[in-house]
């Protein structure tokens, strides 16, 4: 008997539970929130945009302009950008761990900084600068101010532009792996679900598109008590009350889903899925570093046919031609057998069903580590993890009886 799951969870569970991708090992609380205002987020790192991957966190700045900008560790000013779009006014700071910080959409600098540049614009006859700054010209300490924040270049509303980078080969990373207080106590939501015929072209269809619905909460899957140990007080999602059935021998799939802050209800993106066939790893995805050389493959990631027929984001948990894989400077692919990176090439993430017909069942979500033991049985996941949470959601593909 074959089972087939999707599931959304935490990055919290994923370090305590999932060892399909490596540990991170990133400094926790070195650096601090670049604002003195409590950390609420407009979009979060790796988010689906049009044509590539948001590079890092835009942080609210209570839809003011001019709020001070702060150092988030010990480092140096090692450039500075200014541009009509992009990142308008921006700051690099070097630190001493090998990593950089970007602030970006600011209004002003702080004043040393800003008469330098503004002698460097009349010596290079240009507005528009990109300046490379000497080590110890521009030395700071972590909470110091910089500069005010604003709506410079390519911003539609105030706020903070933010990434960490690796200062080596400037790949930029995920900065809530570094222990930011973001605080997150909300599940992601799952809107859909998508299956694709793999014995044909996935240009040359249109997915089966299944919603999804939340049940009460304390609901649990069929055949299973509410009372039964850790599955007590999770969340259950159904895709209706009839049976979906496929005659497809070869499916894959791909889904819809985004997460939410505690405090907002704004979506922001997912941040790992994990396809599992039979028990075993097939292919996954982390949104853990990308390159701005590698940001616009996000059209090898996601179901960009659907999209441009102005349709939903679909992430494929499926690997296209186009979509790399990556050891740094990529979304991670789970290749099994590679050390850090993999990916299985005899599937390429596409499930083999053979000749039975099989029934997507049900979601659940569960809050507590302790709710893995459900996997004991012999169901078999696509998990979808959020960044931060320590809250799970999935979905079930059964054999129909």
């Amino acid at each position: 008997m074959r089972y087939v799951l999707a599931w959304i969870g935490c990055l919290h569970t994923l370090l305590s539970f999932s060892q399909v991708f490596p540990l991170k090992n990133y400094p926790q609380e070195y650096f601090r929130d670049p604002l003195n205002i409590p950390m609420s987020l407009a979009a979060n790192f790796g988010e689906l945009r049009p044509g590539h991957y948001h590079m890092g966190l835009d942080i609210r700045t209570q839809k003011k302009e001019n709020l001070p900008v702060l150092a988030a560790a010990d480092g140096y000013i090692a450039k500075v950008k200014i541009e009509p779009a992009g990142f308008g006014q921006a700051i690099y700071i070097n630190h001493p761990n090998g990593y950089t910080t970007l602030y970006a959409h600011l209004n002003q600098f702080f004043p040393a900084l800003a008469a330098y540049v503004q002698q460097q614009q009349y010596r290079m006859e240009s507005w528009k600068v990109f300046i490379t700054i000497p080590p110890g010209l521009f030395p700071v300490k972590k909470g110091e101010l910089i500069a005010y924040s604003g709506n410079t270049g390519g911003s539609q509303g105030p706020h903070l532009h933010f990434e960490i980078r690796r200062t080596r080969d400037d790949i930029n990373l995920n900065p809530l792996l570094f222990g930011l207080p973001v605080p997150d106590n909300t599940p992601p939501v799952i809107q859909r679900l998508a299956l694709y015929d793999r014995g044909r072209s996935l240009y040359e269809q249109s997915p089966r598109l299944l919603p999804v619905h939340r049940s009460a909460p304390g609901s649990s899957p069929p055949g299973h008590s509410s009372a039964a140990g850790p599955l007590s007080g999770t969340a259950l999602y159904s895709i209706g009350t009839d049976p979906i059935i496929t005659s497809f021998s070869r499916i894959s799939f791909a889904i819809s889903a985004f997460d939410t802050q505690s405090g907002s209800a704004n979506p922001n993106g997912i941040y790992q899925a994990v396809l599992y066939d039979n028990g075993q790893a097939v292919i996954g995805f982390q949104m853990d570093n990308i390159s701005y050389e590698d940001t616009h493959n996000i059209n090898a990631h996601i179901d960009y046919k659907t999209r441009e027929e102005g349709g939903p984001f679909l992430q494929h948990l499926t690997r296209l031609p186009g979509y790399s894989p990556p050891l740094d400077s990529f979304p991670s692919i789970y290749w099994p057998g590679i050390p850090g990176v993999a990916f299985s090439p005899a599937t390429n993430g596409v499930i083999d069903l053979g000749d039975g017909a099989y029934e997507i069942q049900n979601v659940r979500s569960g809050r507590a580590f302790d709710d893995f033991a459900f996997f004991t049985t012999p169901r078999n996941p696509i998990w979808l993890w959020d960044w931060l949470d320590g809250v799970n959601q999935a979905f079930y593909l059964e054999p129909l009886k």
